[in-house]
């Protein structure tokens, strides 16, 4: 996927998203305009258009669960797309997140996590431009309920931004994050520290890297290896840079124990220190 097809796909899903909303409040007028209609119709001597009444509520009921039902089809196509990933099938994968995308759904939820990993398919791909492209889409169309899923979906935002070397939009598409760190999961805050660390050492604000640095150095340790050593090397070179030689010592050993770092091919500008 390329980004031009990834901001088509984007459209689409946009539009669905706003019709399956509209849709989804006529229904509920419907139910509730039917529903009391049928109650209060006896009170006004409409006894024979009670019936009437609770024929169209029972339908406005009826379609409401037909097209919720179609929709967990969606959801299990995520998952099932979701194995493809883990399994490195991304062909599978993408074709069926583009058609789970764009098939029906009453609740966007079902699209939006389709749309998700469709995202990481390209993100893995190394199509990182479409793979932002996507995250923004859901990044704006999610509601309050997909908080979790609108988290990652900025975490990989940041990270495709860093690998096209656009540090300022990477650093804004992460700040809500930065604003609520404490209310962050563990997981969350894992994907987050190695996001956030390169944002800041790229920015020069090297004080922020090595803010809370102890805790930073806890949750480095539960990385996978390559991102601990990475990690582990940007705070070295933010003590570096803040004349801190003996952290810097250490944080660099502790680098080189967990993956092979070239620290000089570490994509940190020689910016003075900011305090932040």
């Amino acid at each position: 996927m390329n980004f031009e097809q990834a901001k088509t796909l984007t459209g689409k899903l946009t539009m669905h998203v706003w019709m399956t909303r509209v849709l989804r409040a006529l229904l509920l007028v419907g139910i509730m305009a039917t529903a009391t209609g049928a109650v209060f119709a006896p009170s006004f001597g409409l006894e024979a258009d009670a019936d009437h009444f609770w024929t169209m509520a029972i339908f406005f009921a009826g379609s409401w669960m037909v097209l919720s039902i179609l929709g967990y089809r969606q959801i299990k196509t995520a998952n099932q797309a979701a194995i493809y990933i883990t399994t490195g099938r991304l062909d599978l994968a993408e074709t069926q997140l583009r058609d789970a995308v764009l098939a029906f759904n009453l609740h966007p939820r079902g699209k939006l996590m389709a749309c998700h990993n469709l995202a990481v398919v390209a993100h893995n791909q190394k199509d990182f431009m479409a793979a932002a492209e996507l995250c923004r889409a859901i990044v704006q169309l999610s509601g309050r309920s997909l908080t979790e899923m609108v988290n990652l979906c900025r975490i990989l935002l940041a990270d495709c931004l860093l690998q096209v070397q656009q540090v300022e939009a990477a650093d804004a598409a992460i700040q809500p994050l930065r604003q609520e760190a404490n209310t962050l999961s563990l997981d969350q805050q894992l994907l987050l520290l190695p996001i956030q660390l390169q944002c800041d050492a790229a920015r020069g604000a090297f004080q922020s890297v090595i803010d809370d640095l102890p805790s930073k150095m806890r949750h480095a340790e539960m990385l996978d290896a390559p991102k601990a050593g990475l990690c582990h090397a940007l705070l070295a070179k933010a003590c570096e840079k803040l004349n801190r030689g003996t952290e810097a010592a250490f944080l660099r050993e502790r680098a080189e124990l967990y993956h092979d770092i070239d620290f000089d091919e570490l994509k940190i500008p020689l910016a003075s220190p900011t305090s932040n």
